[in-house]
């Protein structure tokens, strides 16, 4: 975090903690606007004591999509704690260890900073969210020590759930500052996610998982027989099964719906891939040791030839995305 000595001529105007509570780059600013004579020591500790008044010591959990972005204000007040509570199962099977974090909530939005370094000591920026996209926080319901806030990724048509605990002490400080700042802010709305609904089909699943690749298939003809040579040959090209941990993999969100399947990066939240429902000409699962796969085989049709796309699921998923697409077609 750097350093967190107070400068004496602060100490009269800043609370106790406040200063070591900001992230290192925002002590920088502050200070840099002090020793330029931009400031005096007393507007100096009031900005201190208004940036910690929105800035937390927390441990990030984790992030996943909860649910299709097709709730009213009124809805997600009803049943926000619900969403969250059925989030964390799905956190949890992720396995990733939490990041000791700061939480920052402003009126500019909310950002999730990683604690820095020795080699990175401003820390990493994790999420950074303009408040007009945050629809709910609340509280875990099944342990009162976790916290989330909801997330409306509108061009994705998607909400996530980013969890947290507290470094120290219970959430209510910090859910407090979230819930004014939500309240406080214009939102997104519905007219958005019904727009994309529109164009990309109702949700019928959402799915965590990993993109083992795409391979092009040659001379491709309309035969079941032919499909399931061709998943064989795929798999032994990505060498599915040979590969620890599936290391050379991408963690995306797979979103199924009545107009097709949507491949979106996990991380950066980009869209990689849309392929429509019309165009998929074969989909299974493939199960074995330490394998849960959905293959799906697309044709396009524009330039005549086709593509098999390997996705390694958590346990149980391969089989509802192929339910859920049997819905959409």
């Amino acid at each position: 975090m750097g350093k967190e000595t107070v400068p004496p001529e602060l100490k009269s105007f800043v609370d106790k903690g406040a200063f070591k509570s900001l992230q290192t780059l925002q002590r920088s600013a502050v200070l840099d606007l002090l020793s330029f004579g931009q400031i005096t020591p007393e507007e100096a500790g009031n900005e201190v004591n208004r940036l910690a008044a929105g800035s937390f010591m927390c441990k990030l959990l984790g992030s996943v999509p909860v649910a299709a972005a097709q709730l009213s204000d009124t809805m997600w007040d009803m049943f926000g704690e619900q969403v969250i509570s059925t989030a964390f199962p799905r956190i949890k099977a992720l396995k990733k260890k939490p990041l000791d974090v700061t939480l920052t909530c402003s009126s500019n939005g909310i950002r999730v900073i990683e604690d820095g370094t020795k080699d990175n000591p401003s820390g990493t920026i994790i999420e950074d969210e303009p408040l007009s996209q945050v629809v709910f926080a609340g509280v875990d319901a099944t342990d009162k020590k976790r916290f989330a806030y909801l997330t409306h990724y509108s061009r994705l048509g998607l909400i996530f759930c980013h969890m947290f605990t507290m470094a120290k002490g219970k959430p209510d400080k910090a859910l407090a500052v979230l819930r004014a700042l939500i309240t406080g802010t214009p939102r997104e709305g519905t007219r958005g996610a019904d727009q994309h609904d529109k164009t990309t089909g109702a949700t019928l699943g959402i799915f965590e998982v990993a993109f083992l690749g795409e391979v092009p298939l040659k001379h491709m003809r309309r035969s079941s027989v032919q499909h399931k040579e061709a998943v064989k040959f795929v798999l032994r090209e990505l060498e599915v099964g040979t590969k620890s941990e599936h290391g050379t993999s991408a963690n995306v969100v797979l979103v199924v719906s009545s107009e097709g399947v949507r491949c979106v990066e996990m991380a950066g939240r980009d869209m990689l891939a849309t392929i429509f429902i019309d165009s998929i000409v074969f989909t299974t699962e493939v199960t074995g040791k330490k394998l849960q796969l959905f293959v799906l085989i697309a044709r396009d049709k524009r330039l005549d030839r086709c593509s098999c796309f390997v996705f390694h699921c958590q346990t149980g998923d391969a089989q509802k995305v192929c339910e859920s697409l049997k819905i959409a077609r």
